[in-house]
């Protein structure tokens, strides 16, 4: 494979391990693209998006027992937060701008971590079980890495910097 064409990098394990990356080398050569982008055609084969879309299901799933049935509100904050990253990547990735893709990647985050804190805030008032938590607060840290992994790749991008 020539210098100038991107490569598969092993990033974990499952049917997820792989991860189209870009050498140092080839970095300088390829012009980003939302096509270039792991070769991705669609935005649900986004690795970034999978994990946001695992977080929310586990999180309606989570909030559909009878602790939350008193607390609506606490219930749709949660449940809003955790479908507000997979919109978000799904709409960035509808762009065709690298730089306009990672500004909704930001985004993407942020909700991501306003998920976090309603967690946090869902365990210390009794709504969520710890093993539930735990389970949910790694799903949010992997799917917090990979928007952040397309993040920076969309900012490295030539032509891509937000002034």
């Amino acid at each position: 494979m020539s210098d100038r064409r991107a490569h598969w990098l092993r990033t974990g394990r499952g049917p997820e391990r792989y991860f189209l990356g870009f050498s140092p080398i080839c970095r300088r050569h390829v012009r980003c693209s939302i096509s270039i982008v792991a070769g991705v055609k669609r935005f649900e084969d986004l690795i970034a998006y999978q994990r946001t879309v695992e977080l929310r299901d586990l999180l309606y799933d989570m909030t559909a027992g009878p602790r939350l049935s008193t607390d609506a509100r606490f219930r749709d904050q949660v449940r809003d937060s955790a479908s507000s990253a997979p919109r978000n990547i799904a709409e960035g990735f509808s762009r065709y701008s690298p730089r306009e893709f990672a500004r909704f990647t930001t985004i993407a985050r942020g909700s991501i971590a306003e998920t976090q804190n309603h967690l946090k805030h869902g365990l210390r008032q009794g709504y969520f079980v710890p093993p539930d938590y735990d389970r949910a607060w790694r799903i949010s840290c992997r799917a917090m890495a990979a928007v952040g992994g397309l993040g920076r790749y969309l900012r490295s991008c030539k032509g891509s910097r937000v002034r």
